[in-house]
């Protein structure tokens, strides 16, 4: 690892559409608001960039600007009445585009089905859609205790049922010549990859446990909270909105390692 590349501390919530969904001009600013609030924590000046597709594959979304209260309203008054599918609004850093490293970013997505009939809010793997936050750790003191105490309201906005937290995590890795598991893309790879396309279902298991796991019922096989929490490296276990489990554990498990054989008796693992 390269000592000059920054750590982040980063959140990301999957969550679903039927209760109420994020192109809702009150939860889309619900959401936008908590988001931006935790970024400027980072005191960098923040643009705004997405995708509303029309037809034949016209972007309705408001053009790349500073973000401010005029562009997040342009936003609204686009998700209220473009009829387009809203996919995806990134935040970031103005600097970003011109070097490797933002000093924080988000990004909220709409996950879509395709099938016969066209457009579907279900989904292969089950997320419907997800919130992406990440913030500098150099630059914002408690990066990841801010990030836990934003994340129990914005789970109830989302219809959270899966999440993770990390800490002292790289933006992303090398992978040969390339790069892998960037921040901004973490919500493709956490479910089209870990989850093979389908092959299996977010609500049913999980691929591997981070310093931070928000966990869904359906995601344990035995779900005695009491004995989970006894196991080695458990920080606290606790109970959030919507039926959540929250598991934190004492420390960051290093990239790609596999959780203790203990862990498997209380929750369901992805097969290698």
């Amino acid at each position: 690892m390269n000592q000059d590349e920054p750590l982040y501390s980063t959140l990301v919530l999957f969550g679903k559409e039927s209760a109420r969904s994020v192109t809702s001009p009150p939860v889309f600013n619900d959401v936008v608001d908590q988001t931006v609030e935790l970024l400027r924590t980072t005191r960098c000046k923040l643009k705004a960039r997405g995708t509303v597709q029309g037809e034949k594959g016209k972007n309705l979304a408001p053009r790349q600007g500073v973000w401010s209260s005029a562009l997040q309203d342009r936003w609204t008054e686009t998700l209220s009445q473009s009829g387009g599918h809203f996919l995806a609004i990134e935040w970031f850093d103005q600097a970003w585009l011109g070097g490797p490293h933002p000093v924080a970013f988000a990004s909220l997505h709409k996950h879509w089905g395709y099938g016969p009939e066209g457009y579907s809010e279900r989904t292969k793997e089950g997320p419907e859609n997800s919130l992406t936050i990440a913030i500098r750790e150099d630059l914002v003191e408690n990066a990841f205790e801010r990030l836990e105490a934003a994340a129990k309201p914005l789970t109830e906005k989302i219809d959270c049922f899966y999440g993770s937290m990390e800490s002292g995590v790289l933006w992303d890795r090398p992978f040969g010549r390339l790069r892998r598991d960037m921040i901004d893309i973490r919500w493709q790879t956490r479910t089209a990859v870990d989850y093979r396309n389908g092959k299996y279902r977010v609500e049913a298991m999980v691929p591997r446990l981070y310093r931070g796991n928000l966990l869904c019922h359906s995601q344990f096989t035995n779900p005695n909270l009491e004995q989970l929490s006894k196991l080695p490296g458990v920080a606290k276990i606790e109970t959030w909105p919507s039926g959540l489990i929250f598991l934190q554990l004492l420390d960051q498990p290093e990239y790609g390692s596999r959780p203790p054989p203990a862990y498997a008796d209380f929750i369901r693992f992805i097969p290698d």
